[in-house]
């Protein structure tokens, strides 16, 4: 799992990297706070096979809104009222399973 939080976390030669770069300017802010309102994601193939966020994985993450944007599934967590992530999931051949599942059921 990869995560950014500012604008200089980016690799721009990554091929999400127009994904990330829109989803870091929703919490670009002059006192934002990764760590007390939130980040992205960048889902690498591990991490399926690997708790998410405490005991939840990603398949039994109760995501907000699932979008699928040019090669990604944008996905949205909130797991209280200030704090979000922004999770992007490559469209690859080892998203499949309950997390494919999952995906499919909530676009």
């Amino acid at each position: 799992m990869l995560r950014f939080t500012s604008h200089d976390d980016l690799p721009e030669a990554h091929p999400a990297y127009p994904l990330i770069r829109d989803a870091i300017q929703s919490f670009s802010h002059p006192e934002y706070n990764p760590e007390e309102e939130g980040f992205v994601v960048l889902i690498e193939p591990d991490d399926v096979h690997r708790p998410f966020w405490g005991d939840h994985y990603l398949h039994t993450i109760p995501w907000e809104a699932i979008q699928y944007q040019v090669g990604y599934f944008r996905a949205v967590f909130i797991p209280n009222n200030e704090f979000s992530l922004v999770v992007l999931i490559p469209d690859a051949p080892w998203v499949n399973g309950p997390l494919r599942e999952v995906i499919d059921a909530n676009l």
